[in-house]
């Protein structure tokens, strides 16, 4: 037989191509077009008609014709036998022409037998009685014996071919000469490898001719193309299954002798008995070396069929079967009597065995531990143990004890097995403390009639503190109580390998006991990154665990599902929102779905505008509507950390998909964002679905934009943050003490002690001033923009140098290198000038333009401009932040200073209709003399009440604005204003009255009152009243008896002067007196302040503050925000000028008629509210007549001082000067 490259004659399909390529290429040199005269595989010649091309319908190559006889019934009978590389030919003569008598694809011969020379007999699968040929010429039977046996070494090379096919050729040198001859057709044949993606594919094509199936193309293309290219070597049968399973068959026989694959897949569908049986053979097969992995889960595998497989497994001492995965079939104990057979015999052991729902009762589990005990190797090679689903009972002691005994298992799933902790973690802790990384104990809970013994809290904590490698332990919906988890996270306290753990406890029984202790031991632990406590009903505790998270390492909290109808929901969003905007907030995951919080998760989401750390957030299933979508987008535009966001079941409608689209336009940070099908779903069933599929387009759109780097307004970014700076509480409060600062320093006598101070405070309320414009000068815009553009230059730069040196490097003198190789390597292939000009073609000399520009500068250069403007941002707001704090300390430094040194306060005395003394007395009111905005004051200090136009009792918080009058008799004509009654008793005196005088007032008789009668609020500052009526008609009583004897005494113009300059110090004292009051409450030690003001008030004179203008009065009421308060006091003072006007006209008049009286006011009446703003309406021709001429003289001359011997007035006279006011005011 001829040793050299042979020609063959090739038969193409043309609708289906040709896989001879794959398998004859290389030395045999194919021709380029058909011909009907070639030579054989043995250099003979050949010589084939079309009439039989057309008969040989395979795919593969025409490699010898011979003639053989046949035995006929009279006669021997010609036939024509053409041997392709898989399947024999035998061709007849008859009356129709040339046909087809049999063929037979080499597979199908068990046995080739020869006895004697020049006959043959192939005994078939199938057939009894052998198909026996004889020949003219014996070498004709040695060459077809030679081609069916060369062609089997050829293409399953894996496998020897006396597996395959039996050849007996008698004599024994006619065996030899068959033997010698494939030897040599095999040599001059290109095998395919059988390691080889290609190799599989020829194998799988010689199969398809054996089953009779056409070879599929696609099946062809998507393994040796998308297996080869992403390195698949698990065959998947899920890829390749047409509703029909026969296509399965050459696919798994392929396995068989080929190595390529490594494993077989099947999931969730059913196997044929076939392909099974297929399946066994390749595990059977002890020359296949290297099938490690079977996975055939929830494939309908019948008992006979898993022990057929496990049988073969047992009986292939060489199996390399490491990855087991059985789950979702049923496994009977005979399968698990195979299983546990299978497991003793393997030589080298299983590293992944998974079993779950196999519906494996407690005998076979104890069964299969004994089995993986006997087996020495199991202890160090299984890594992956997975029986959940199975029920194992509270006594499964035994089928834990391979889990008692030291062993190398990772992953361990014992979810849905019932098994108990009082069997589980003493096992445990004796043999998994080592390499588990994984526990899985979820879905075990205890039944209330449980035999089972309690948790033995001891071991549990013993093992998570010896365990030395895990990272996650799911114990959802169990029966863990508070205790276990506080001996758990206790056990991972004391455990100084852990790190980054994840710890589920989600629907467990957590709300079994207090919590408090957990809390403690939670915030001190430092391994644990995700904890999951959702669905535990656990609502009251949550701050406490909320409170323990600013200083534990959870970095991931699941919370959802334990609030529900809960009464503590706002608690728990209070603390929430206070963890989330504390500085020291760590957390980067929050998760609340499904807690229904409805318009409560707006508060969560609102908490967002100044956290920090958040990356995601999880806020499905709470039902918050269009309103929470809207609060959503209010933080998407704020926020710069947030990555993820998951938002759906909310009830969201087309409104709120809009809300969260127009954030998205100004949100560059975002990277993820579930679409929320649930509610898109229910929109498109409305009119507005087709709006809505352009919304969800924008939203992607932006998220595929934030995945694209771009150069993003880094300015727009830096106006945001310091926008929110700016709209900080503490600016406002900084501002706020800016104010109150200003104030004090006007209202402050200066002398020799207060002058220091209040130059001190001028200055640091001029730096105070330039707090906020240091902000902006820190990293203005400009100088941003002008940062970005030097780093996109310097990128710019730096990437001209470094493309140039790489692509020398790394790619010039790489191509050089690699081209000299191959030359140097292959001198005879390539030694023509031609062939070597080609190759010196392929190194790369010049570098393409922008070689590296476009990577680094354009994608990589904004992320990092937008890096270091977002850190130089942090530390301009950081400085600013602290800047902020500093300057409120000194603030309110220089308020606590000032204090001290305002106008002395004086008490008013509160009396009871007993005449006895109050309570309230002990708490007194202060006045000021300085012309500061009460408004302020009070919006600051104390809360703003409705107005209640009644007598309002005297508050002990301080004195406040309120207008009263309404509950009195109407007058016939009403004006505008309200007033409250003035005690003028104290404030009325002389500043150098010591405290005998006021003594002396104090101890005055009380007058008769007539309750009918309403007494006129003389013009003074409206001042805060008593604790009722009576009491505040008898303070104003008593303060009349003094100024009306002066007032009999002094002329009409030095009276008028004097009461204009008593108005002005009693309004400078009781705006003084609410600034004072409410800074007196913002002190701790207040009885100690109420004290030396009382002794200022008594033992040292009053000095008259200095002059003030009216016009600084008017200018800081522009300023003021309550500019209605400030009209509104202003409007005030112009009717009680007007009153004292008319007054003072009134008793002139008196005194005129009636000399040798002393007139004695007792009760004048109070305008009410509606008659000062009549009276307001119709003279506000002539605003301020007194006012605009008056304050100079008020100012420049002291007031007037009171005798210290008045006779007192007469009651008659007052209530004859009351009724005749009455009367000229009806008329």
């Amino acid at each position: 037989m001829p040793n050299k490259a042979i020609k063959l004659c090739r038969r193409e399909n043309p609708a289906k191509g040709s896989f001879e390529e794959a398998s004859n290429s290389g030395k045999v040199d194919m021709p380029e077009e058909e011909s009907d005269i070639d030579v054989d595989i043995f250099g003979s010649t050949l010589k084939i008609s079309a009439e039989e091309k057309a008969l040989v319908t395979d795919n593969g190559l025409i490699c010898l014709k011979k003639k053989l006889l046949v035995e006929g019934k009279k006669e021997s009978e010609l036939r024509t036998v053409i041997v392709t590389n898989s399947t024999c030919y035998v061709l007849m003569h008859g009356k129709g022409g040339l046909k087809i008598e049999t063929s037979f694809h080499f597979l199908k011969i068990l046995k080739i037998t020869s006895s004697e020379e020049k006959s043959v007999a192939f005994h078939l699968v199938g057939e009894a009685k052998p198909r026996e040929y004889k020949a003219e010429n014996d070498d004709f039977i040695l060459d077809i014996v030679t081609a069916i046996v060369g062609h089997l070494k050829n293409t399953l090379s894996l496998t020897p071919y006396q597996k395959l096919v039996k050849v007996s050729m008698e004599p024994k040198q006619r065996q030899n000469k068959v033997d010698e001859g494939s030897t040599r057709l095999t040599e001059n044949m290109t095998s395919p490898d059988s390691h080889s993606v290609n190799g599989f594919v020829t194998v799988y094509a010689f199969q398809c001719n054996y089953y009779g199936i056409p070879v599929s193309e696609d099946t062809a293309w998507n393994i040796s193309e998308i297996y080869l290219s992403h390195g698949f070597r698990i065959l998947k049968l899920n890829d390749f299954e047409q509703n029909n399973q026969k296509v399965l068959l050459p696919l798994v026989s392929a396995l068989e002798h080929n190595e390529y694959f490594e494993g077989v897949e099947e999931k969730d569908n059913e196997l044929s008995s076939d392909v099974l049986t297929a399946l066994a053979g390749v595990l059977q097969n002890q020359h296949r070396h290297g099938f490690k992995t079977l996975i055939l889960s929830y494939a309908g595998l019948k008992s006979a069929s898993v022990v057929k497989l496990l049988n073969a497994v047992k009986a292939n001492p060489k199996s390399a079967l490491s990855h087991l995965d059985l789950s979702g079939n049923r496994l009977d104990d005979h399968c698990l009597e195979a299983l546990c057979q299978m497991c003793s015999s393997l030589s080298h052991g299983l590293t992944t065995l998974k079993l779950s729902n196999c519906g494996i009762t407690l005998k076979g589990a104890a069964m299969l531990a004994s089995s993986l005990k006997e087996n020495k190797h199991m202890t160090t090679s299984l890594s992956h143990l997975d029986l959940s689903g199975n029920t194992l009972g509270p006594d499964s002691q035994a089928s834990l004890s391979f889990l008692a005994e030291p062993n190398a298992v990772a992953t361990l799933g014992l979810s849905k097995t019932s098994i108990t902790y009082d069997l589980l973690f003493p096992a445990l802790f004796r043999g998994c403390t080592q390499s588990l990384i994984t526990l899985d104990i979820s879905d075990n809970k205890t039944p209330k009639k449980s035999k089972a013994g309690p948790p033995p809290l001891q071991k549990i904590q013993q093992f998570f503190a010896s365990v030395v490698a895990l990272k996650e332990a799911n114990m959802g919906n169990t029966s863990t109580t508070s205790d276990v988890a506080k001996v758990i996270l206790e056990g991972l306290k004391d455990n100084p390998h852990l790190s980054q753990i994840k710890l589920s406890l989600s629907q467990a029984e957590l709300s079994h006991g207090s919590l408090k202790p957990v809390a403690a031991v939670l915030a001190e632990v430092s391994c644990v990154h995700e904890l999951d406590i959702s669905h535990n009903g656990i609502d009251a505790s949550i701050p406490s665990l909320i409170s323990a998270l600013g200083t534990s390492s959870v970095r991931r909290l699941h919370i959802g599902g334990n609030f529900g109808k809960s009464k503590n929901v706002q608690e728990i969003l209070t603390s929430l929102c206070s963890m989330l905007n504390s500085r020291s907030c760590k957390l980067e995951c929050l998760q609340l779905t499904n807690s229904k919080l409805k318009e409560h998760t707006i508060s969560i989401l609102e908490a967002l505008l100044g956290n920090k750390s958040l990356v995601e957030i999880d806020i499905s299933g709470n039902d918050m509507g269009d309103r929470g979508a809207r609060a959503l987008s209010r933080a998407l535009m704020v926020s710069l950390k947030l990555r993820i966001v998951h938002w759906d079941d909310n009830g969201t409608t087309l409104e709120g998909f809009k809300s969260v689209a127009y954030a998205l336009k100004y949100n560059h940070t975002l990277r993820s964002m579930p679409t929320p099908l649930r509610d898109a779903l229910k929109v498109s069933r409305t009119s507005k679905g087709t709006e809505l599929e352009t919304v969800l387009q924008e939203i992607q759109n932006y998220l595929y934009r934030n995945h694209s780097p771009e150069r993003l307004t880094v300015e727009s970014e830096a106006r945001r943050k310091r926008q929110i700076l700016l709209l900080t509480s503490q600016q406002q409060e900084m501002d706020q003490n800016i104010v109150d600062l200003d104030d004090m320093v006007k209202a402050v006598p200066k002398n020799s002690d207060t002058n220091p101070l209040i130059e001190e405070a001028e200055k640091s309320k001029i730096e105070a001033n330039k707090v906020m414009q240091i902000a902006s000068q820190l990293y203005s815009e400009e100088a941003e923009s002008k940062q970005t553009d030097s780093i996109i230059a310097q990128l710019r730069s730096v990437t001209g140098t470094l493309q140039a040196r790489l692509f020398e490097e790394q790619v010039q003198d790489n191509s050089e290198r690699m081209v000299s190789e191959t030359v140097k390597a292959f001198p005879l292939l390539l030694q023509t000038t031609d062939s070597q000009r080609k190759f010196e073609r392929l190194v790369v000399k010049e570098m393409p333009e922008g070689f590296l520009e476009a990577e680094i500068v354009n994608r990589a250069g904004p992320e990092v401009a937008n890096k270091i403007s977002q850190k130089n941002l942090e530390v301009s707001i950081a400085i600013t932040k602290l800047l902020v704090e500093a300057t409120l300390n000194v603030l309110s430094g220089h308020i606590k200073q000032l204090q001290p040194h305002m106008p002395a306060p004086t008490p008013e005395v509160d009396r009871k209709s007993e005449g006895g003394s109050s309570a309230k007395t002990k708490k007194r009111h202060f006045s000021f003399s300085a012309q500061v905005k009460p408004a302020k004051f009070a919006s600051k200090y104390q809360p703003q009440e409705d107005l209640d136009f009644g007598v309002v009792e005297k508050q002990q918080d301080g004195p406040k604005l309120e207008h009263l009058t309404k509950s009195r008799p109407k007058p016939a004509r009403a004006r505008k204003g309200s007033y409250k009654p003035s005690s003028l008793g104290v404030e009325d005196t002389d500043s150098n009255k010591s405290k005998e005088k006021v003594q002396e007032v104090k101890e005055q008789p009380k007058l008769e009152t007539k309750p009918k009668k309403e007494p006129l609020q003389l013009p003074k500052k409206a001042r805060a009243v008593g604790d009722n009526q009576k009491e505040a008609e008898e303070d104003q009583i008593k303060a009349e008896a003094v100024p009306i004897k002066e007032a009999e005494k002094e002329p009409e113009s030095t009276e008028l002067e004097r009461k204009e300059q008593e108005k002005k110090e009693v309004e400078k004292k009781e705006a003084e007196k609410e600034a004072e009051k409410k800074e007196v409450e913002k002190e701790s030690d207040e009885e100690e302040f109420e004290e030396e003001s009382q002794n200022e008030s008594v033992e040292e004179p009053k000095e008259e503050p200095k002059k003030e203008p009216e016009e600084e009065l008017e200018r800081e009421l522009e300023m003021e925000p309550e500019k209605e308060s400030g009209k509104e006091l202003q409007e005030v003072e112009e009717d009680l000028e007007r009153v004292i006007k008319e007054l003072d006209m009134d008793t002139e008049n008196d005194s005129v008629k009636e000399p040798e009286k002393e007139p004695v006011k007792q009760h004048i009446k109070e305008p009410d509210a509606k008659e000062l703003l009549d009276k307001k309406t119709e003279d506000e021709q002539e605003p301020a007549k007194v006012t605009e001429k008056e304050p100079a003289k008020v100012t420049e001359k002291e007031p007037a001082k009171v005798t210290e011997k008045e006779p007192k007035r007469e009651p008659e006279k007052s209530q004859e000067i009351s009724n005749k006011i009455e009367q000229e005011k009806e008329e």
